[in-house]
């Protein structure tokens, strides 16, 4: 939105004969709706090939301003000022993804010399500058500092900042040429940094780093020691599955890489541990001392090393397998490849049971073993119920037991509780019943439940009859403590009630 007045005469191709004048009592520059420059009155001239803008105040962003006043020949000397302050709080409106940015930024530009070699000098300075990293969900803040910027040279002077409760400066050098960086200099260090991946990892660090080469050569060298780090992301893993079985996922379809400046840095970090780093997830939890190194193209880092596991259990159907051995190496120089190796085992009863994880992640290999030796159906029967199979059988008067019974007390004993807890139901049972006239093959009979209140229960079974799937929505009321009215209909229409009355001897 302009509103003032130009005058200008002469001839358009021969400057010097040529006069502007320029005088707006209303300049105002939007964008996406927010007012970002706004100038009350500009007066700017060209005379016999001079150059003249007067003092001007430019609003910026409604709160800011800057200053701008100089003079110049088209073919001669020219000196130009600007000076002002940013607010970022109100860049806010034209950055949707840092909505809560705050702070302040100060401008100082001195533009001298000629049209062709332009002497340039700025100082930049932030003053409790504080936004949030989408990503990370963590604020950066109370960051300080001054950058400045003359012909040859970009100097980060004392830039310090703070990321939650740890702190960072960085400092160093950009030597330009032609207006382009030709070569960087620049160290950063944190103290006590944490890095928090929302629902997977918390890391506190102590970083040291040296950023130096041509933009096209870049090395980032030094070191990071963990502090303190925590991996608590659950694992989706059955042991079931995985025991006996090798699998390998295909790979991932190859995707564009949009940041290719990346390709340009080349890394060389050697990564530390003051105390260890604990995996304390569903599956396991260790603790892991890691003594690694990030090298190769940042866009493509490779970690070598190895992480020992000095301490940690592994956790499958309420059994807890103590870790004896546990080593993670990154032996691949090509790609970061972890090859696992852990040992583990846990005591039931008079048997001692041993879990070896073996493999890169992908391939894993999951063998299990016992002392005294059982056979692997055994020793999933002993995990999963705490008896073997000879036992199981012995529980039923030595009458040998099918597949579908076997496999119902495995789910009752190994997976009704869960159930519960996943589904908030109060009942879980799976019977299996035997037909008549027939001891082996068995019917499996499902029932769940929700206990209403004390005294009021609904119940659905699912259960084969004469070859077709029979449902049964069942209500029961408990009259007196000993006795229960049970009314139900199934999905063919069939209804009926029942009485029970209970009695105990003791």
């Amino acid at each position: 939105m302009v509103t003032g007045k130009v005058e200008a005469s002469g001839n358009i191709k021969v400057l010097r004969q040529t006069r502007i004048y320029a005088s707006f009592s209303q300049l105002t520059l939007f964008f996406k709706g927010n007012t970002l420059i706004h100038a009350p009155h500009f007066r700017a001239s060209l005379k016999d090939e001079d150059i003249s803008i007067a003092a001007n105040k430019l609003i910026l962003l409604k709160e800011g301003h800057i200053d701008i006043r100089g003079k110049g020949k088209i073919n001669g000397p020219i000196d130009f000022q600007a000076a002002g302050t940013i607010p970022l709080g109100v860049a806010g409106a034209f950055t949707p993804h840092l909505p809560d940015i705050a702070g302040d930024i100060s401008l100082s530009v001195s533009v001298k010399g000629t049209w062709s070699h332009p002497d340039i000098q700025a100082d930049i300075g932030l003053r409790h500058m504080s936004f949030t990293i989408p990503a990370l969900a963590q604020k950066l803040h109370d960051i300080n500092g001054s950058i400045r910027i003359v012909q040859k040279a970009i100097t980060v002077e004392g830039l310090e900042g703070q990321l939650d409760t740890g702190r960072f400066d960085l400092k160093g050098r950009i030597e330009v040429e032609g207006f382009r960086p030709s070569t960087i200099a620049m160290n950063f260090s944190a103290s006590s940094l944490p890095v928090r991946v929302p629902d997977t990892l918390d890391l506190l660090l102590n970083t040291q780093l040296s950023i130096n080469g041509p933009p096209k050569e870049i090395l980032i060298r030094g070191e990071a020691i963990i502090l303190e780090g925590t991996y608590h992301k659950d694992v989706n893993l059955g042991i079931l599955q995985a025991i006996g079985e090798k699998k390998r996922e295909e790979a991932p379809p190859a995707t564009k890489q949009s940041l290719a400046f990346l390709n340009n840095i080349i890394a060389d970090i050697s990564i530390k541990h003051r105390n260890p780093f604990l995996v304390d997830n569903n599956l396991a939890r260790f603790d892991i001392s890691p003594d690694l190194r990030v090298s190769g193209m940042l866009s493509k880092p490779i970690i070598t090393g190895r992480a020992s596991i000095e301490r940690g259990t592994i956790t499958y159907r309420n059994k807890t397998f103590i870790v004896k051995k546990g080593i993670i190496d990154f032996t691949n120089p090509y790609r970061t490849e972890p090859t696992v190796d852990i040992q583990s085992e846990v005591q039931i009863r008079k048997w001692t049971i041993y879990l070896s994880v073996s493999g890169p992640p992908d391939r894993l290999s999951f063998e299990l073993t016992s002392d005294p030796p059982e056979e692997d159906g055994d020793i999933v029967s002993l995990l999963l119920i705490g008896k073997t199979r000879k036992e199981l059988i012995k529980t039923e008067g030595g009458a040998t037991q099918s597949a579908a019974k076997l496999l119902a007390k495995v789910i009752s004993s190994a997976l009704e509780e869960d159930i519960k807890r996943a589904t908030g139901l109060d009942i879980v049972r799976i019977e299996t019943q035997t037909q008549d006239n027939e001891e082996i093959s068995d019917q499996i009979k499902v029932t769940l439940g929700k206990e209403l209140s004390r005294r009021m229960t609904i119940k659905y079974t699912v259960e084969p009859k004469d070859g077709e799937l029979t449902q049964r929505a069942i209500a029961e009321y408990k009259l007196l403590e000993s006795i229960l009215l049970s009314g139900y209909q199934d999905n063919e229409g069939l209804h009926g009630g029942e009485i029970f009355f209970r009695l105990e001897f003791r």
